[in-house]
């Protein structure tokens, strides 16, 4: 159902516009975070799921392929720089002993 929706709102309003609003929507969560962490004001939670939604039409615009390509990327690069924390964690307490 929710994929009937995404078109629909493509269809509707053009992918242009869609876009567009991936952006403000984003910018909107970036504030909602900023009050979240210093002014504990705002709807975080509200934010995510607008840009959660947006993404889900970006997925429709774009298609899976090239953003699951650019997610693995990314979470491989992730990992390893956790890993290398890790190992440098794991190295200073080595000093101590």
């Amino acid at each position: 159902m929710e994929t009937r929706i995404y078109d629909a709102a493509i269809q509707r309003w053009g992918a242009a516009t869609q876009i567009a609003m991936f952006a403000e929507e984003c910018a909107e969560a970036s504030a909602a975070a900023t009050r979240y962490l210093f002014r504990d004001r705002g709807t975080l939670a509200e934010e995510v799921a607008d840009v959660e939604i947006m993404c889900a039409q970006m997925r429709r615009i774009l298609g899976n392929d090239p953003v699951d390509e650019h997610k693995r990327a990314k979470l491989r690069r992730l990992q390893e720089r956790l890993a290398a924390l890790d190992a440098s964690n794991e190295s200073e307490g080595d000093d101590d002993e």
